[in-house]
């Protein structure tokens, strides 16, 4: 039996799981394993994750080091580079 997946709460897992890995980058096979997605399903799911991700800003707040009381907006990208199958994580 398949269990149905919520896509908009997978993206942003996705996006979290590659802002707070090592460096802002994460290999295919690990991502894949944290999504908790099997070879078979990321195959298929991978490429929507692509899609989506070349044209979706991920925005957060975080509050100033300097002062607490100011609020900082922040944006980025995930990027998937192809050759290297690493998703990368662009703070803008």
């Amino acid at each position: 039996m398949t269990r149905k997946i919520n896509f908009k709460k997978k993206v942003l897992q996705l996006a979290d799981i590659i802002q707070y890995s090592e460096e802002h980058t994460i290999t295919d096979t690990s991502l894949m394993m944290q999504l908790e997605f099997t070879p078979p399903s990321w195959k298929v799911w991978k490429p929507k994750f692509v899609e989506i991700c070349q044209t979706a800003i991920f925005d957060w707040e975080e509050v100033s080091k300097q002062s607490k009381d100011k609020v900082i907006k922040k944006i980025a990208t995930v990027e998937y580079n192809k050759k290297r199958k690493m998703w990368v994580w662009n703070e803008v």
